[in-house]
């Protein structure tokens, strides 16, 4: 492979990378690196990619390979701080992407990259603050408007996500996230119908991708009426945000046990033990909630057999 043809293989994967389609960019640059296994942006890029397709341990020997081959590489920072986030050290991730900005400010991805480490420690200003300087940059970056899409849907702001996904779809139509992004707004907003429509699109587009086994999931609980409690719960909460939620768990536990002890001073036995039996429900259904929305992730991922030339 020539210099000129490993570079339009490089752009290739670039571009699957920056669509969504991750599958197809961990080929393209494991092409590039065939040729040249030196190249330290290759090794970056395809650690990003294999984060992205929930492989955290082979994506921090590439980023620890990637930054081993340039201290200096904006990219095998970033690679470094988004394996680092995954494994949830805060303070390597926050080392490695301030490093990213520090050594390029005008870098984009890294700005992603802290914004979802300020999402991370529950600091959704911060998060903000940082996304709107990443668009002030570029402002038709497909992920940064999917991002930003994101955290108005995370904040209820259904008007304000869809317009960031919109957004970003009339620039690339092919962007996998904000397909998916789009199907979550219309299984938000009680339209089933057109968030099975873009979930099969996102499928179309890529099978394996989890966001869309995810949306596909959440498809399935909103309909399951077991799983569309505690969905149409989980969702509620998450729009109040970290604090509001502390405060809301903290005071229904409260009044949980001021009802339960005001029973027992009544003298009504049987019905604070019902009180009692009835809150250990509802905290069991919201502890295994997750783990069983999780399970039915995991069920369609088992589902997806890939051709062996894939």
């Amino acid at each position: 492979m020539n210099e000129r043809t490993k570079e339009r293989h490089f752009h290739q994967a670039e571009h699957y990378w920056a669509s969504g389609l991750y599958h197809q960019a961990i080929e393209a640059f494991k092409r590039v690196l065939a040729t040249d296994p030196d190249d330290s942006d290759a090794h970056a890029y395809l650690s990003l990619c294999l984060m992205q397709t929930k492989r955290p341990h082979a994506a921090m020997v590439e980023a620890q390979l990637a930054l081993r081959l340039d201290p200096m590489s904006v990219v095998a920072h970033l690679a470094m701080g988004t394996a680092a986030l995954a494994k949830r050290q805060a303070a390597a991730a926050e080392k490695h992407l301030t490093q990213t900005i520090e050594l390029d400010p005008m870098y984009v991805p890294g700005y992603l990259r802290l914004a979802a480490l300020r999402a991370f420690q529950g600091d959704a200003k911060a998060q903000r603050e940082l996304l709107d300087k990443a668009q002030s940059i570029d402002p038709e970056n497909e992920a940064v408007l999917v991002e930003l899409g994101e955290l108005c849907l995370s904040q209820g702001d259904l008007f304000g996500a869809r317009r960031w996904a919109e957004e970003a779809l009339s620039i690339n139509p092919e962007q996998l996230d904000a397909i998916v992004l789009m199907g979550h707004i219309a299984l938000r907003d009680g339209r089933l119908e057109a968030a099975q429509e873009h979930m099969i699109w996102a499928l179309q587009e890529d099978p394996t991708d989890t966001g869309a086994l995810g949306l596909l999931s959440a498809i399935k609980a909103r309909k399951n009426w077991f799983l569309g409690l505690w969905w149409r719960y989980n969702t509620w909460m998450n729009e109040r945000g970290v604090q509001r939620m502390i405060v809301i768990l903290i005071g229904a536990y409260i009044a949980y046990r001021v009802i339960n002890q005001m029973l027992i001073a009544s003298q009504l036995d049987d019905a604070a033990n019902l009180v009692s039996y009835l809150w250990l429900g509802v905290c069991a259904y919201t502890w295994f909630g997750p783990a069983l929305f999780q399970r039915s992730i995991d069920k369609e991922l088992n589902k997806v057999t890939l051709a062996d030339d894939f």
